[in-house]
């Protein structure tokens, strides 16, 4: 039986995320996939994952700029499960009352999962983990306002950077 897209395209990312280049013929020998298999799943990663640059036969990170954050999506996809973890146990730390801040990043959009039922302040940088925020009655959040940068949905710049300054907080 075969793989499904999204099974394939999370083992090539994971694989680029440790290796910064994956060719075609890589992707065959290490996965067991058609070539056009992965050359459709190459031009989907291109297509979707800001920060991939496809050369002829292969895929590579941009590492072309001086910001080596990952895009989000990418790193959303890789060690998920650890991901939850750290979020879980982080979440047995948070006490009714606490107000924090929230970075950017997949796994604090995790700990954002786990506080359906906290009775919280949260400040954060990061359009999805505000977005997860929202969907809960007893969480007062808040996000600061400034530069969205496009890939990483988070808010920067010397205007973020006030807001934050305004707020006083027990943890980050």
């Amino acid at each position: 039986m075969s793989q499904q897209r999204p099974d394939r395209i999370k083992q090539m990312l994971h694989y680029l995320w440790q290796h910064r280049h994956l060719s075609t013929q890589q992707a065959m020998e290490l996965f067991g996939y058609a070539e056009a298999t992965v050359r459709r799943d190459f031009q989907y990663i291109v297509n979707q994952y800001p920060g991939m640059i496809r050369g002829h036969g292969c895929l590579d990170f941009d590492d072309s700029t001086d910001d080596k954050e990952y895009v989000f999506d990418v790193k959303r996809t890789l060690q998920s499960v650890a991901k939850r973890e750290i979020a879980a146990l982080a979440r047995t730390m948070i006490k009714d009352g606490d107000c924090f801040f929230l970075d950017s990043g997949s796994t604090c959009l995790e700990l954002a999962k786990c506080l359906a039922d906290a009775r919280v302040k949260v400040i954060c940088n990061d359009i999805k983990i505000a977005n997860e925020l929202g969907c809960f009655p007893h969480v007062e959040s808040y996000i600061i306002g400034g530069l969205i940068r496009p890939g990483y949905f988070s808010v920067g710049e010397s205007l973020a950077l006030e807001m934050i300054n305004a707020f006083s907080v027990e943890r980050a």
